[in-house]
């Protein structure tokens, strides 16, 4: 039996009736399920596999010590081979390590030699939390790679769990991120993909090799912010040079990033025209404004570059045009004789090579004007 007790095989014939003799122990069972360790949450779990012989018994037996010998002669559970295959149903002792033998048996009563069952570890405890995820610095879009506020839609995510557990990681906004095994240190990553905009509040749920799942670790909130910020018109400017315009207000705004934030930085297409010193910026709040000072004639178009904290960014642009005032030459006479005709024909200068036109205020009425020559 499987406590290796020999059986007494001496009988009486006491009829004609033929009797055979058989102490020929069956074949070896075969196990299949499971075919090595295995760790499970559930109270009970098949144990399979095959044997050459049909009809025989298969019975299984606790082997606690994991010796392969059956502790005792009481049969666990037993069934019959069909079609060269057999399957038990195992009662496991809670959070334990629970070891079995397989023993097949014939209508003689022969046993084979007891086959060990790989080790199955009941684990009805669940694994603690997992730590809150964390944003990859380098998916940390804008002025700080800390501040969890993006422009990045795809995102990696890391973290810490149970060595081996699995790892979902989910969006309230998004459901599930992504899923991942812990390696052997309980380091986890996940490359999230297609993230949609807005605010997520990020959580990871970790799920060990027996089946437990944990409560949600911690949240983290992570902004994906992928509009650029706004600002208005400003009108192109006409100045001389050596002046400086007006201070010319716009206005700034973002969904995410607060005003005072959003970071303005000027530029000047042509510095000999309008240097960057001469870009001066005013205010800290949506209303802002800007000076520009003129150093030669020419056109140069100013630049403002709007960031936000999560790096994106917008332009607004205006021209400057400076100009030098023209000069006009010549004296006209103050009084002409009667019946004399007067004339008067200026010179005038303009330093930029621009075309003139003349115009004139007062004119009487008997005197002729010439817009192109002054004349």
């Amino acid at each position: 039996d499987a406590g290796s007790n020999d059986a007494d095989l001496s009988y009486s014939q006491w009829n004609s009736v033929n009797v055979i003799v058989d102490t020929t122990a069956p074949v070896d069972p075969v196990v299949t399920t499971p075919s090595g360790t295995m760790s499970t949450n559930q109270v009970t779990t098949l144990v399979s596999g095959t044997h050459a012989e049909d009809g025989v018994t298969i019975s299984l037996y606790a082997d606690v010590n994991n010796d392969g010998v059956a502790d005792n002669a009481t049969v666990l559970d037993d069934t019959i081979v069909v079609t060269g295959a057999w399957t038990l149903s195992a009662g496991l002792s809670t959070d334990s390590d629970n070891n079995f033998v397989v023993v097949a048996s014939d209508a003689a009563s022969n046993v084979s030699a007891p086959q060990n069952v790989p080790t199955i570890t009941q684990d009805a405890t669940a694994p603690v939390a997992p730590s809150a995820p964390d944003l990859d610095a380098a998916s940390d879009s804008g002025v700080s790679s800390t501040d969890n506020i993006t422009n990045n839609m795809t995102l990696v995510l890391t973290g810490t769990a149970e060595a081996g557990a699995s790892i979902v990681l989910s969006s309230h906004l998004d459901g599930v991120l992504g899923t991942v095994n812990a390696d052997g240190s309980g380091n986890w990553s996940v490359n999230a993909t297609s993230v949609s905009p807005g605010t997520h509040s990020i959580t990871a749920v970790v799920t060990d090799i027996a089946g437990n799942s944990s409560v949600a670790s911690s949240a983290l909130a992570v902004t994906i912010d992928t509009s650029a910020p706004t600002s208005s018109a400003i009108a192109h400017q006409n100045i001389q040079p050596g002046e400086s315009s007006s201070t010319l207000a716009f206005t700034i705004a973002d969904d995410v990033t607060a005003a005072t934030d959003i970071l303005v930085t000027p530029a000047s297409s042509d510095t000999t025209v309008v240097p960057l010193a001469g870009v001066v910026l005013a205010g800290s709040e949506a209303d802002r404004g800007v000076t520009v000072t003129a150093l030669g004639s020419g056109t140069s178009t100013i630049t403002l570059t709007l960031v936000d904290i999560a790096g994106n960014t917008s332009t607004r642009t205006f021209d400057v045009v400076v100009n030098s005032v023209p000069t006009i030459l010549g004296t006209p006479a103050t009084n002409v004789a009667q019946g004399t005709l007067y004339n008067f024909m200026p010179t005038a200068v303009d330093v930029d090579g621009n075309s003139l036109v003349f115009d004139i205020t007062n004119r009487p009425s008997w005197a002729s004007f010439n817009t192109a020559t002054g004349a």
